[in-house]
């Protein structure tokens, strides 16, 4: 439910961001985040 929600939020984000490479990036990151459930993104 809220997984699915927070996807559909992301696919909006990447999608408003899709036209900065850093917005866009940070967009995946944070997708990626939220699907593993971990506390920290290596970069």
């Amino acid at each position: 439910m809220a997984r699915q929600l927070n996807l559909i939020i992301i696919r909006i984000l990447i999608s408003l961001t899709s036209r900065s490479r850093t917005f866009q990036q940070y967009s995946i990151n944070n997708c990626l985040f939220h699907m593993k459930g971990i506390k920290n993104i290596p970069t």
